[in-house]
């Protein structure tokens, strides 16, 4: 299995979650390039959390920072690594575990968060999911965690990441 069955897996699975979902992806070429999120689907909990953050009445009053844990999946045990609907999704979820620790994978933000006030960062390296927390408590906004009415699923391989 291929890396670049991960990603597509991924940007099947946000373009079923709809139309209020924007998918914004950054790449020189989607089929060897790492994205943030490149590696995680999420099922009708997604949507349905969201939806009831952006309608209660704290939205619009201050910078808001969404965030949630991931669930663990191997795909490598499945016969078929082509994951095309959100009901596979959720079964593969029943099959996962949930993170160690507290590292984040999942961060959504209002306009209203201060990202402009943020350093330089790389999302995805080590303890800067913690930092960004920290940031936006330290700044005032408020942080909601969704680990527990959403399912993120951190689909992978047995094939290692590379970094620099």
């Amino acid at each position: 299995m291929e890396k670049e069955e991960i990603y597509f897996n991924t940007l099947r699975n946000l373009k079923l979650l709809g139309p209020k979902v924007n998918t914004v992806v950054f790449s020189d070429s989607i089929a060897t390039s790492d994205l943030v999120t490149s590696d995680i689907l999420f099922d009708k909990g997604f949507i349905k959390t969201l939806s009831e953050i952006v309608e209660s009445h704290h939205f619009d009053k201050g910078p808001i920072l969404i965030i949630g844990r991931r669930s663990e999946f191997n795909i490598t045990s499945l016969k078929k690594s082509v994951i095309n609907t959100i009901e596979e999704v959720e079964q593969l979820g029943m099959r996962s575990t949930l993170s160690h620790g507290m590292a984040g994978d999942v961060f959504i933000t209002n306009n209203l968060f201060l990202w402009d006030h943020m350093p330089n960062l790389a999302i995805g390296r080590a303890t800067v999911d913690n930092w960004l927390v920290w940031f936006a408590r330290a700044t005032g906004a408020k942080v909601i965690d969704i680990t527990f009415s959403t399912l993120s699923l951190h689909h992978k391989t047995d094939i290692k990441k590379l970094t620099d």
